[in-house]
């Protein structure tokens, strides 16, 4: 039983783990298998955020304030109002995922994972859930609230969640 329980308190991290691909692949079977994009309110506006980050990169053309590429090329102050650091490590993602579909599902695939063991060293670590219950709870944290929010409609309140659980500094 000894070998059994020292396996058990090794390998803990499996089941949050498991639960976190679980969610995942419930979340996103339907637009992988379909190939589609999940387009709402919050998606064209902070999609050009991320683009005008990516554009400015790419053409070396670099403005803090101003928005030269993006939003009809008005000129607006935009990422310097809602989180440049933010857009800009989103704008270097466009970089790996080569087109929005791509950058959708990725980007769904990181915070799923970095809000799961998140949570789940934050349990840890606060011990404010026992271990039996720690996978419904990751569960329940996954499927409610501000995380299928950017899954289902490019809500950043979802990445606002992980500044709470320590992961981003968010300005």
């Amino acid at each position: 039983m000894n070998k059994m329980g020292n396996f058990f308190k090794r390998y803990e991290w499996l089941g949050p783990f498991l639960v976190m691909t679980f969610v995942l692949f419930a979340y996103l079977y339907d637009q992988v298998i379909n190939h589609s994009m999940l387009i709402f309110n919050d998606t064209p506006f902070h999609f050009g955020r991320f683009w005008e980050v990516h554009q400015q990169i790419a053409t070396g053309k670099i403005s803090y304030f101003q928005s030269n590429f993006s939003f009809n090329q008005s000129g607006r102050i935009i990422n310097a109002v809602y989180g440049p650091l933010f857009a800009l490590i989103m704008g270097l993602l466009t970089f790996v995922f080569t087109n929005w579909f791509k950058f959708q599902i990725g980007t769904s695939i990181l915070l799923i994972y970095l809000a799961g063991f998140g949570f789940y060293k934050m349990v840890k670590e606060t011990k404010q859930v026992s271990l039996p219950f720690l996978n419904l709870s990751l569960f329940i944290f996954l499927e409610l609230g501000y995380i299928p929010a950017w899954i289902q409609g490019q809500s950043m309140m979802a990445w606002g969640v992980l500044s709470c659980l320590g992961y981003l500094d968010m300005e």
